[in-house]
């Protein structure tokens, strides 16, 4: 089973959106920030995926400086024109060749006889 890391990459951001306001999404759940150790280990493993992703695609698009009335140093212009991949076409590419699951057929999974399992990577440390 595989899955394409962009969609990856847009859950931890919208994980980190939401620690932003810990309060509002987890507090209840987790408790007083930064939370359980669970909670912790993944915010910090969606912090180093997304670093990870920055520094291995890295843009090397030109953001140009301009003079701005009433400053006294350049300001940057990140109104770029990017050219991007087709995010819409990636979509419908895995529309008609994923195989779409919720997570109660995920959790009704189980592994085939003699799958070799990994161990848990919330119960390892975790060095950079």
């Amino acid at each position: 089973m595989a899955s394409i890391e962009v969609f990856h990459h847009i859950h931890c951001l919208d994980k980190l959106r939401r620690e932003i306001s810990y309060a509002y999404y987890w507090e209840e759940k987790e408790g007083p920030a930064p939370g359980g150790k669970i909670h912790m280990a993944h915010t910090s493993h969606c912090i180093d995926v997304l670093a990870q992703a920055l520094r291995c695609t890295a843009s090397i698009d030109m953001i140009t400086y301009n003079w701005v009335e009433g400053r006294e140093m350049m300001f940057p212009d990140f109104a770029n024109n990017k050219v991007c991949r087709d995010f819409d076409a990636l979509l419908g590419w895995v529309d008609k060749n994923g195989v779409q699951m919720g997570e109660s057929q995920l959790k009704a999974m189980t592994p085939p006889s003699g799958a070799r399992r990994i161990p848990n990577p919330f119960h390892m440390s975790h060095s950079n």
